[in-house]
């Protein structure tokens, strides 16, 4: 984890993410985890299609910001 975090986020990637993309990965990584790309995408295929044409890399590009922030809130909260 501690690599995936050292990564600089990669906003050209995720530039043309729409709400329902997001919304879409997030549950799909809360169901199969992190780097299950090809099992990501199969599962949205057979649902909402929405990341059926999304690359690997954009995929990991995304999924490294949300666990980024994942990471920091919970970083704040333990904190406060």
């Amino acid at each position: 984890m501690a690599i995936m975090m050292d990564r600089p986020i990669n906003l050209e990637l995720q530039a043309s993410w729409g709400t329902t993309e997001k919304e879409t990965l997030k549950k799909y990584l809360l169901i199969y985890g992190y780097g299950r790309w090809r099992k990501i995408r199969e599962s949205s295929g057979s649902t909402c299609r929405v990341l059926v044409e999304k690359s690997e890399a954009e995929l990991r590009a995304f999924a490294n910001d949300f666990v980024r922030t994942l990471f920091e809130n919970l970083q704040t909260e333990k904190t406060s």
